[in-house]
């Protein structure tokens, strides 16, 4: 613990400009956490609209790759970084103010060129703002600071329907009423962006020695060079494998979350409040797990904790479907759910980031992105449509199960990950 809180003191100034802008972004970004599945079943689209909601952004990520690339190219990581985020913002902000299917759809994959070009330079330029001693900490720091602003924001969210209502006059329960929720978020979302405008994008001199610390990393011609499964397996890094369990447990995290608040509603006949709330302690949780977690890797090692958090994940997604009347006990589940779930990220990516030399880090974080994104860009439609069909119980079912294969594969692919010819223990 004292290891972690001298870490947390040493942070660069432009770790600490990316920690205040995350937390003021999160903060924006849990009105549309909570309310974004309700606004379009407000505005009538079915359970599989709304899965293909999340696959529209996650596709058009997938797409614009390449275009993304060339802007990082020619930006540079800072620049294109903003770019992206502000590209997000006013594409968003045009499909909350949209009503037609096919427009949303439009504007929602267009916003995916926004979220790619972040994923693509968010971990490079966290690893370059940190030492390698720092990086685990700077990581989940990261993520525990974006959880605990989800809450906050959260419970925010639970009153601004009805404050909406009030003060407006409009039907509880409306798309308007949504509607103006989700464009008030995207205000706190704009101010998020403006501390990232003071970074000065120096990199932290690092301990790597001088076979890893390559002066330059991959030009994006030479990314998507490696986008080729063979070229890929002739990097020093095994992505294929890093990436694997990786890309599973979002697949199975997306059969299910997108549609927790229509199942809560659906099922429990649970208010907005009741909704963000849960939401809102789901994320407190996730953030403080996401902020202890580093003590729990000193103490057990990331492979246990990445494997076993896993495990743990695939059963508290059972508990969520129990034979139950009590909303309470519902939330329970899913709060652990999320808790354990994503705490292991931020320990998965460092883990990976440690492994990777200096010049393949650009390579490593884009299959990592591309990795968590195949699930949720697949998983939320195939769900909606199993929901249509045979309801929420056989989803998670499916959830869980996978939940229990990634730990297995998480155990094997860590055990045996390899940096420059040289086996890495467990704890390393």
């Amino acid at each position: 613990m004292r290891s972690y809180l001298t870490d947390l003191r040493l942070f660069s100034r432009d770790a600490r400009l990316y920690l205040i802008a995350v937390t003021i972004f999160a903060f924006g970004l849990a009105l549309p956490t909570a309310y974004s599945a309700l606004y379009f079943n407000a505005l009538g689209f079915d359970r599989t609209f709304i899965g293909v909601t999340t696959t529209a952004v996650l596709l058009g990520g997938a797409v614009l790759l390449p275009a993304a690339m060339w802007v990082l190219d020619r930006l540079g990581r800072r620049r294109a970084m903003l770019l992206g985020l502000a590209l997000n913002w006013s594409l968003w902000s045009a499909a909350m103010l949209a009503t037609n299917g096919m427009l949303i759809l439009a504007l929602l994959v267009l916003s995916g060129f926004g979220n790619v070009l972040y994923g693509l330079t968010v971990v490079p330029l966290l690893a370059e703002a940190s030492t390698q001693r720092e990086r685990t900490s700077l990581f989940a720091a990261y993520e525990a600071l974006i959880t605990l602003s989800l809450f906050f924001g959260s419970l925010v969210a639970g009153v601004v329907p009805a404050l909406v209502v009030l003060l407006m006059g409009l039907m509880p329960g409306s798309a308007e009423v949504y509607r103006v929720a989700l464009l008030s978020s995207l205000v706190i979302r704009a101010v998020g962006m403006l501390p990232l405008l003071r970074l000065s994008h120096r990199p932290v001199r690092d301990s790597f020695d001088e076979t890893r610390n390559s002066p330059q990393l991959l030009s994006s011609a030479k990314v998507l060079h490696y986008l080729n499964p063979r070229n890929l397996l002739k990097l020093r890094t095994p992505v294929i494998l890093f990436a694997l369990p990786y890309a599973l447990i979002f697949f199975a995290s997306a059969l299910v979350v997108p549609f927790l608040p229509l199942f809560l509603r659906a099922d429990f006949a649970a208010t907005d409040a009741d909704i963000s709330t849960t939401l809102g302690i789901a994320n407190l949780f996730i953030g403080v797990s996401s902020a202890v977690v580093p003590v729990m890797v000193g103490r057990f090692g990331r492979v246990w904790v990445v494997a076993g958090g896993c495990a743990l994940a695939a059963l508290f997604a059972l508990g969520m479907v129990v034979e139950s009347n009590a909303l309470w006990m519902v939330a329970l589940f899913i709060v652990l759910r999320a808790g354990v779930a994503n705490a292991i990220v931020p320990v998965y990516r460092a883990f990976t980031i440690d492994r990777a030399p200096v010049a393949e880090y650009t390579i490593v974080s884009l299959l990592l992105q591309l990795s968590a994104n195949i699930g949720p860009a697949i998983a939320p439609p195939l769900s909606g449509i199993a929901q249509q069909r045979g309801g929420f119980l056989p989803v998670v079912v499916v959830c869980a199960a996978l939940f229990f294969v990634s730990a297995m594969l998480f155990a094997w692919v860590m055990k045996r990950a390899k940096t420059s010819g040289q086996s890495l223990e467990e704890n390393a």
